[in-house]
């Protein structure tokens, strides 16, 4: 259960030191004011019958989601299906995603921090990453993988943001920031069946501030994110939806080009053609349980 104890990023499994730090930076930084606005979720979303949770959560937050995409919505109603997405913010991220694939099916599941399984109301919808050095963390992440391949299997939708971690600038001399290298875990769903894939794009990046402490300590980085999620409130997020791709044309690639070919899919969604080679100084390794 979410509490306003452990509304935070800080590892209990970390040192004394570095959870202190943590959790006083995220005090004077944004949790007080994002723990605000998640009591007025719960009220509202317990007021009202049959509404979008993700939805609900955005408007708490005063967020606006500006979304450009075909027609015709591409995401399938039905059937076995995957949502891939950069991932730039941080947990506004996964509320847009949720509210965007929940507006067509309910059958989903969203591969995320296990963090966010603390809130009750959401935990149905979600495969939680552990990214603790722990052997129960390794037993949790085995169990989201199985679950993710069973979900497909039985015709679920999965939405994934490819690099597991947030979209982080490579240098402190370019603040520009990216998605570091995807998951190859990707590549061996796509062989589970043949299905549509949804690429979607999330416009922006987080501040300065974070792509330069990213660049200096783990504990800073970590110690961040409130902030930059407090930082979103009453702001827009521009999204951008592309068409449809089936698995079966990267099923046969060799892992790592299937999982290439999937992130630049989801850049040229939005428009962007000069996309460096990938870093993997955050990415997460879901079978192993932490960040690299």
């Amino acid at each position: 259960m979410l509490t306003p104890d452990n509304f935070t990023y800080a590892d209990p499994h970390s040192s004394l030191w570095s959870r202190i730090l943590i959790q006083s930076i995220e005090k004077i930084s944004g949790q007080p004011r994002l723990w605000r606005s998640y009591v007025r979720f719960q009220n509202d979303y317990q007021d009202t019958d049959n509404q979008n949770l993700w939805e609900v959560a955005l408007n708490a937050l005063k967020i606006d989601l500006d979304i450009k995409q075909p027609k015709e919505p591409n995401i399938p109603r039905h059937g076995p299906s995957m949502v891939i997405a950069n991932h730039p913010y941080g947990v506004i991220d996964g509320l847009s995603i949720g509210k965007i694939v929940h507006d067509v099916r309910q059958d989903y599941k969203i591969i995320t921090n296990s963090v966010l399984c603390r809130a009750e109301e959401v935990k149905d919808y979600l495969l939680p990453v552990d990214f603790s050095p722990t052997h129960e963390a390794l037993e949790t992440n085995i169990a989201s993988r199985q679950a993710a391949r069973l979900h497909l299997k039985k015709g679920g939708c999965l939405i994934i943001f490819g690099a597991g971690g947030v979209s982080t600038a490579h240098s402190y001399m370019n603040l520009r920031a990216w998605d570091n290298e995807w998951q190859p875990f990707i590549a061996s769903l796509l062989k589970i069946t043949d299905f549509p894939i949804t690429p979607i794009y999330f416009h922006g990046q987080n501040s300065a501030l974070f792509q330069i402490s990213s660049q200096f300590s783990q504990t800073l980085r970590l110690s961040l994110f409130l902030y930059e999620t407090a930082r979103l409130i009453n702001t827009s997020i521009s999204v951008n939806i592309g068409d449809n791709i089936a698995s079966s044309k990267l099923a046969d690639l060799p892992k790592n080009d299937a999982v290439k070919a999937l992130r630049e899919s989801v850049y040229k969604v939005g428009h962007i053609s000069d996309i460096p080679t990938p870093k993997d100084a955050y990415r997460i390794d879901i079978k192993k349980g932490r960040a690299r």
